[in-house]
């Protein structure tokens, strides 16, 4: 399935309402894997295409980083960890104050629903709970770094 940078970007806006003002990158982009890998469980493919690299810290792909600087509906706040480290947080654009609202357009009812599931499992856990469930499962568990991360792998 080749990447849908417009579904990318409505997962990211569909997490980024849920949690605006409170959700960090990396946080982020494991909820939408979580739901690729749920949608590649249940349905044989994921929502967004996105290919997936086995990274530093857990599945990334630079396609995040194009969808998040080219979706007007996200705004970025740049911080710093107690340790010092850059932190990105992303809010929902306001226009005067106010938060436009958003229909989607090019997820299916389906795929909304699957990223529903994943936010209500896994939305309000800390990060390391997160990571831990990424790290531990296919297909991440299966792959080595530097490669293309197999969802054929993705097992129930």
């Amino acid at each position: 399935m080749a990447m849908s940078p417009e579904k990318l970007k409505e997962c990211l806006i569909f997490f980024v309402f849920r949690y605006s003002g409170r959700i960090q990158r990396t946080k982020l982009i494991k909820l939408v894997y979580l739901a690729d890998v749920l949608s590649y469980r249940r349905r044989k493919k994921t929502i967004t295409g996105v290919d997936y690299i086995y990274y530093d810290y857990g599945p990334w792909s630079s396609d995040f980083y194009d969808a998040l600087e080219s979706t007007p509906e996200i705004a970025e706040k740049l911080g710093f960890t107690p340790f010092g480290d850059v932190q990105y947080t992303y809010v929902q654009y306001t226009y005067r104050g106010t938060v436009p609202e958003y229909k989607f357009k090019h997820l299916i009812d389906e795929e909304v629903e699957l990223l529903k599931e994943v936010d209500a499992e896994w939305g309000n856990r800390p990060l390391k709970a997160i990571l831990e469930k990424v790290y531990s499962s296919p297909p991440f568990a299966e792959s080595t770094f530097g490669e293309l991360i197999d969802f054929s792998k993705a097992t129930s």
